[in-house]
């Protein structure tokens, strides 16, 4: 394998959960050293942290949560008690080594570590620090505290989501989170590139809830211009019709179609059997059909119905129409085209040998790394030894007054 293309850089990863790792794994996947400093007195929750009778914290993990390995692939881990002004001082001398710190926390507990921005560009100028954050870390709610629920409320998409005439649906999977993560990601190689042309380093203050409200600017701009307030409107679409899921032959079977022009149109009804559409002044254009669209979505439906979603998709498509099948999660895991580009990888495991994950969309195996997450304080030997050019004895010391947590 050659040289990655992240390779060389090096993150202090103070992240938790699923927005912060999310957006650092990219940096791991893509050859950067992340070292994930993980806190023993405010343990990330998918470690599934504990303490027993004697005071002491152990991690207990469970092969049934899947989320951390997942979402710490290739990276490294050192434990850090960041009460202690000792551990503080170390987290200071990794990101004093580090290109990039990121953090999740809520505002102001990196303040209290002595982690900030301000403390840390005294000791690093030209460091790039991330802080994901439900709100962002200024205005009148920067200390509410929020999950990708929250978010995607509060950012609007949860407003526009739903059955038309219904109430708003939230919508589920850590999706908010995901897609910050993303955000950040971009964000911090932008600020790098940054640096790199005039050796400046930044703060990029990513609030999740902006995030959300960034995806919807259609919706924004159609108030803001034309006093319209948009509320959920179910899988139709202004612009296209047909445009929606319908139920396939089968247990919970569905296809979602969208025809975006008068070729796909006059293509699908032949497929449905209504051939007079084509010539019908009701559908004679996307805006005519986009003003009729429950008839339209009627005679689709009756048609899907009497097919199982692979078999639409299969046939509509052949016919040159937008559609897909609605994905179950084990069909998506037994997909032959997910499968032909390597979407599926097998990567070990500290718990349980070796699981199957995905491949973070775009990378191959010659520009990436998918390596095992690593265990709590798995690396702590590299890093205070290796990294900071401490002792046995001193690391012994360390362990022993519960500044590091010894690995698990």
């Amino acid at each position: 394998m050659g040289r990655l293309p992240l390779e060389g850089l090096r993150v202090a990863d103070i992240t938790q959960v699923f927005a912060g790792p999310a957006a650092t794994l990219w940096f791991a996947v893509f050859g950067a050293e992340v070292i994930k400093i993980e806190n023993p007195a405010r343990p990330d929750p998918l470690r599934r942290a504990t303490r027993g009778p004697d005071g002491k914290l152990s991690y207990n993990p469970d092969p049934r949560i899947t989320a951390f390995p997942a979402l710490n692939i290739s990276k490294k881990s050192c434990t850090l008690n960041l009460k202690d002004p000792k551990a503080q001082e170390i987290a200071q001398a990794i990101i004093r080594t580090s290109d990039v710190v990121a953090e999740n926390f809520a505002t102001g507990v990196m303040d209290r570590f002595g982690l900030g921005y301000n403390d840390l560009r005294k000791i690093k100028p030209d460091i790039v620090m991330l802080s994901v954050s439900g709100f962002g870390r200024t205005g009148p709610h920067k200390d509410w505290v929020a999950y990708a629920s929250i978010a995607t409320a509060f950012g609007g998409l949860t407003s526009i989501t739903g059955y038309e005439g219904g109430q708003p649906e939230p919508i589920g999977g850590g999706w908010g989170d995901l897609l910050a993560a993303k955000f950040g990601a971009f964000m911090l190689l932008a600020a790098l590139e940054q640096r790199r042309r005039t050796g400046q380093g930044a703060y990029i203050d990513l609030s999740m809830s902006e995030v959300i409200a960034a995806l919807i600017p259609d919706a924004l701009l159609n108030f803001n211009m034309n006093g319209r307030n948009q509320g959920p409107r179910g899988n139709r679409d202004s612009l296209m019709a047909p445009h929606n899921a319908y139920q396939c032959k089968g247990n919970d079977s569905w296809a979602v179609i969208s025809v975006t022009n008068d070729e796909e149109w006059a293509a699908l009804c032949d497929i449905i059997g209504k051939p007079g559409w084509r010539q019908d002044p009701r559908f004679a254009n996307p805006s005519a059909r986009s003003a009729n669209p429950s008839e339209i979505d009627a005679a689709v439906a009756q048609w899907t119905s009497q097919h199982t979603s692979q078999e639409v998709m299969d046939r509509l498509q052949r016919a040159g129409i937008p559609a897909g099948r609605s994905s179950s999660i084990d069909q998506l895991s037994e997909d032959l085209q997910l499968k032909a580009r390597g979407h599926f990888v097998e990567v070990p495991d500290y718990r349980s040998g070796t699981i199957t994950t995905l491949r973070l969309p775009g990378t191959t195996p010659e520009n990436s790394v998918h390596a095992a997450a690593p265990a709590a304080g798995e690396h702590n030997s590299y890093v205070l030894k290796e990294l900071l050019g401490m002792t046995d004895s001193e690391v012994r010391q360390l362990e022993e007054e519960d500044v590091v947590l010894k690995s698990q």
